[in-house]
């Protein structure tokens, strides 16, 4: 008979089995094929379960965790730095982050994340995700987008204070 695992490792499982009082040591042949046919079948369902649980775990664990207000982010205000998603962050500012030229706890995507955001937590950085009508408190820290002669640049500013003037 055909089995997924080595005969060894079914033998092995069916020992366990036994010596916990699992199972009954079986007595005929057919009945010792029969047993270790069913632990094969059972051994293989649990390895195709446990690979799919580890690839959703690790799936889930690229993504921005979602909260629904800074309260529940566990690092202080101060330590955040909040990116709108509607001001479409760039390729320039995600290379910006990545040379850590704006330094924070973690990095707060106000409204929904793109792909952008996997790529700040592939590179180490932690990520959450607001809700797009969420109203930043005074005094956060804001990375803004300002449009310039030569393209769009990116700066810190604090939430409620006046706009930076470009000469």
């Amino acid at each position: 008979m055909k089995y997924q695992y080595p005969v060894e490792v079914i033998n092995a499982a069916l020992e366990k089995g036994i010596s916990q009082g699992i199972f009954e040591r079986p007595v005929g042949e057919s009945a010792l094929a029969e047993m270790l046919a069913n632990l094969d079948a059972v051994l293989t369902e649990a390895m195709d379960l446990n690979r799919q649980l580890a690839e959703r775990r690790e799936e889930e664990g690229n993504k921005p965790v979602l909260v629904d207000d800074v309260e529940s982010i566990p690092f202080r205000s101060d330590d955040l730095i909040f990116i709108e998603a509607r001001d479409q962050p760039d390729q320039e500012l995600r290379n910006r982050i990545a040379r850590r030229q704006f330094t924070a706890q973690a990095f707060c995507i106000v409204g929904p994340s793109a792909e952008w955001a996997r790529e700040l937590i592939f590179i180490g950085h932690r990520v959450f995700e607001l809700p797009k009508n969420y109203t930043l408190e005074q005094g956060s820290r804001l990375i803004k987008a300002h449009p310039s002669r030569v393209g769009t640049r990116w700066f810190e500013v604090r939430v409620g204070e006046p706009p930076i003037e470009f000469n």
